[in-house]
């Protein structure tokens, strides 16, 4: 073979070199091993013997800005649950007028002049048979009354039958409420004016507000005989009594 054609790093074996990585690249270009070359283990990471963590004024900054963050935010959350609770509750209103219009219409169109306390009214033998599902007689914000019909801490019992509203079967001046027990459903010309039900913190003897923060303007869940319900206030005067609707002989609501 002509020698053209020869490898050209066959005088290097024959020298006893490594041949080069490479056929087109030169020896000179690649790394050899060296006897100051460092071992693979110095470079691989080290655990350190410190670690550094973090500064008392490091950790204050955070619990600062978690402080600020959650003063921020728990109004917005606050705000947003109590209207969730006054959802809940005008619908349980609502529920509770409904089953007490059914009761009428197989009352001969007479709402039940029901006995014992105005929020008892699930428990008299004309109701009992509506109210199977006695969660509909709860508030959620039900915090209790400081008078009429008076309770601690909740007007709701379920062992003894109480409801967080009460049923207008007679008047209630403090309320601004007046009663429908006995009385035909004929009688009334204005079912969205007229309530049905109402929670013990309409009434201005209370000092109790379920719905609100304050205590001043005093207001309450209102369930009307059209079977709308509304927060609303307790603003009866003596003077409204009864010109609102005077043929209807009632109060306020």
């Amino acid at each position: 073979m002509s020698s053209r054609f020869q490898r050209p790093n066959v005088g290097l074996r024959s020298a006893g070199c490594p041949p080069p990585v490479s056929r087109f690249w030169p020896a000179a270009f690649h790394p050899q091993p060296s006897a100051f070359s460092l071992p693979p283990s110095a470079y691989s990471p080290q655990p350190s013997a410190f670690r550094r963590g973090f500064t008392l004024i490091e950790l204050l900054v955070v619990i600062a800005v978690i402080a600020v963050l959650m003063a921020m935010l728990m109004p917005a959350a606050q705000s947003a649950m109590r209207k969730g609770k006054l959802a809940k509750c005008m619908g349980n209103a609502r529920q509770i007028v409904m089953l007490l219009n059914l009761a009428v219409q197989d009352l001969r169109l007479v709402y039940p002049d029901t006995s014992g306390n105005d929020n008892a009214f699930a428990q008299d033998n004309s109701l009992t048979n509506y109210f199977k599902d006695v969660t509909l007689l709860r508030c959620p914000s039900d915090s209790g009354a400081a008078a009429y019909p008076g309770g601690a801490q909740s007007c709701y019992s379920a062992n003894a039958g109480l409801a967080s509203y009460c049923y207008a079967k007679s008047d209630v001046a403090a309320a601004g409420v007046a009663g429908m027990g006995g009385r035909k459903l004929t009688i009334f010309r204005s079912p969205s004016q007229k309530a049905v039900i109402f929670e013990p913190t309409l009434s201005s003897a209370n000092s109790r507000n379920w719905h609100t923060t304050t205590t001043t303007p005093r207001s309450g869940v209102v369930g009307y005989m059209d079977t709308h319900a509304l927060l609303a206030p307790t603003n009866y005067s003596a003077a409204l009594s009864p010109t609102v609707v005077p043929d209807q002989d009632r109060l306020y609501y």
